[in-house]
């Protein structure tokens, strides 16, 4: 047996920075994280880590940086569909942040089949009126996993999908919080603060562009 080791790719004269590899970018490089104050347009913090790295994973390093160094009381925070991951949202909710951040569409989405979700409890409600509670989460992906067995007589059955003895669901472990962004996303609020998201930080984030070049 021959066990190859991963190969990692390093640069000699910047050892900071990481190889990275997707289909629009390949190389080594860094991957930079910035937040905008779009009501006084100044940008607030600049941080810069790997490119290997993915921005739902520095984001709230990025933000309790901020609140420690700079002592900013952040409110409200706006965010792309990127960052739309459980650990995210409820890592804003203890940070005290209400975030506004874009959704995902799951291909596997347990309420387009008739289920509810339960906040109070913390679970979902099958069409039948049964509670299913978190089982098992697969490893960095979002798959919500309940036993085949706990419904194997229930008549609405065939509509779930079922894999492997278990019926799937896209959900997070922290769906709670993820729920409670989903709901935001409805409000004239959202709405707003997605405007001046999407206008309010341009011009600070193309100021700086034309200072770096």
């Amino acid at each position: 047996m021959v066990i190859e080791e991963k190969k990692l790719l390093k640069s000699h004269t910047d050892p900071d920075c990481c190889y990275v590899k997707q289909p629009r970018k390949k190389g080594l490089g860094y991957l930079c994280e910035m937040t905008v104050d779009t009501s006084n347009g100044i940008i607030t913090g600049v941080d810069c880590f790997g490119a290997n790295r993915r921005e739902s994973d520095i984001i709230l390093k990025h933000l309790q940086k901020q609140q420690e160094i700079l002592e900013l009381d952040i409110k409200h925070l706006t965010l792309d569909s990127g960052y739309d991951v459980g650990a995210v949202h409820r890592g804003l909710e203890l940070l005290d942040i209400i975030g506004c951040c874009s959704s995902i569409k799951f291909h596997n989405n347990a309420l387009k089949k008739g289920f509810e979700y339960d906040s109070a409890k913390d679970c979902f409600v099958c069409r039948m009126g049964k509670e299913l509670a978190f089982n098992k989460l697969i490893f960095k992906k979002g798959t919500f996993h309940y036993y085949r067995q706990e419904c194997i007589d229930c008549e609405n059955l065939k509509h779930c999908a079922v894999d492997y003895g278990r019926i799937r669901m896209n959900a997070s472990s922290h769906y709670g919080a993820m729920h409670r962004n989903r709901k935001r996303c409805f409000t004239d609020e959202y709405k707003h603060r997605k405007y001046c998201g999407q206008f309010g930080a341009k011009g600070p984030l193309r100021f700086l562009n034309a200072s770096i070049n």
